[in-house]
């Protein structure tokens, strides 16, 4: 697929589950991740299970002691920097938000992303530094379960 050549020219060795990942990720030990990219939200169909309170401990479980969970949060209609905002405060994990603006020589999109750490020294890196932006000031925080999501609390 033209979309993800990149994948095909990576020297990693790169291994494929196919299926929904939260299912995926409960049937298996933890991975030790150092990096685990949850990134299905631009579409107008959330999959709201994929951001909850026990999908975050789910992430959360399967990354190293210095991993970092990274949500692309890119959306025309909903902002969802305040519900993982709020899920990282339950959980005492450090954030960081970085806007990407589009880059047409090299094919990337403009990109919002919020990256949770469970290491808070990596925000202290100068190159993750060069590139964080604060957070809006939002007057209150969402917390999303398996039980309870609300949309209308993320429109813009």
């Amino acid at each position: 697929d033209k979309h993800f050549a990149y994948l095909e020219n990576s020297l990693a060795q790169l291994e494929f589950d196919i299926g929904d990942a939260r299912t995926l990720l409960e049937s298996q030990v933890p991975q030790n991740f150092d990096v685990l990219i949850v990134d299905a939200f631009s579409g107008d169909a959330i999959p709201v299970h994929l951001i909850t309170s026990e999908a975050l401990q789910l992430y959360l479980r399967h990354l190293s002691h210095t991993g970092v969970l990274a949500f692309h949060v890119s959306n025309k209609f909903l902002d969802l920097k305040p519900l993982i905002l709020g899920l990282t405060k339950q959980t005492k994990q450090a954030v960081g938000y970085i806007p990407s603006k589009e880059d047409n020589t090299h094919g990337a999109f403009e990109a919002d992303w919020v990256l949770v750490a469970k290491d808070p020294s990596f925000f202290d890196d100068k190159a993750v530094q060069a590139v964080l932006h604060p957070f809006p000031d939002y007057p209150e925080l969402i917390v999303w379960t398996d039980d309870f999501s609300n949309l209308f609390d993320l429109l813009f």
